[in-house]
């Protein structure tokens, strides 16, 4: 059976079908969702077939190490971000639980990239 562990952010409506139901039941996968515990309360409304954890992502260790807990149970087979933020604290996790996916290096490289673009975009803004 997969497990996959989402970090997610934001409203819970992204998360919800046109019809008001959740996007994440149904899944032929076991789902665990991380939410930050200023959006925690809004995306409980999702919790169904999944368990959802209230967490704070600037403690990026504590986060790591509950998902370790967690994965000791129920081994995750997967870690994704719902969050461009949350690339690096995904990537953090995946090499602490030993699981493939996009590494430490390349999430930093995302994070470049995104800050050169934000830079770039900024400084073309300022030159109209």
């Amino acid at each position: 059976m997969h497990h996959l562990l989402i970090l997610a952010r934001g409203d819970a409506r992204t998360y919800c079908s046109v019809d008001g139901g959740s996007l994440l039941d149904g899944l032929p996968f076991e789902v665990t969702l991380f939410a930050d515990h200023g959006d925690g309360p809004a995306l409980r409304a999702l919790e169904g077939e999944h368990e959802i954890f209230v967490v704070r992502w600037n403690e990026g260790r504590e986060v790591a190490s509950r998902a370790a807990q967690l994965h000791t149970a129920v081994p995750f087979t997967a870690v994704a971000a719902f969050d461009e933020r949350l690339v690096g604290l995904a990537a953090q996790i995946r090499d602490a639980l030993g699981l493939d996916g996009m590494s430490m290096r390349a999430a930093e490289l995302f994070h470049q990239v995104l800050r050169n673009r934000m830079t770039g975009s900024a400084r073309q803004a300022a030159c109209q």
